[in-house]
C-alpha cells in the first residue's frame, strides 16, 4: 500500500458520499476547503479510515488539521 492507494480509497469514499463519481482527489486536495467534506464528513471519514486500515487516529494528529488526503495518507502509513 502507499500514498496513492489511500488517495484513492478516499476518493471513492467521497464519491460514494457525495453521489458524484466525478469528483477528482489528488494527494494535495484539501477536502474542507474544497467543498467536499464539511467537519462532520471529516469525521465520519476519519471513522472510516480508522475500519478500513485497522488503526486509530490519535487526538494529536486530528488536532494537526487533517484535510489533505496526503495527510491522511501519512497517518495510515506511519502506522502500517
Amino acid at each position: 500500500m502507499d500514498t496513492q492507494d489511500i488517495v484513492v480509497w478516499i476518493q471513492t469514499w467521497v464519491s460514494e458520499r457525495r453521489s458524484d463519481p466525478s469528483v477528482v482527489i489528488t494527494e494535495e486536495t484539501d477536502l474542507y476547503k474544497s467543498g467536499l467534506l464539511d467537519s462532520l464528513g471529516i469525521i465520519e471519514l476519519i471513522e472510516s479510515l480508522e475500519d478500513e486500515f485497522e488503526l486509530m487516529f490519535t487526538e494529536e494528529q486530528m488536532q494537526d488539521g487533517l484535510t489533505a488526503a496526503a495527510d491522511f495518507a501519512k497517518v495510515i502509513l506511519d502506522q502500517a
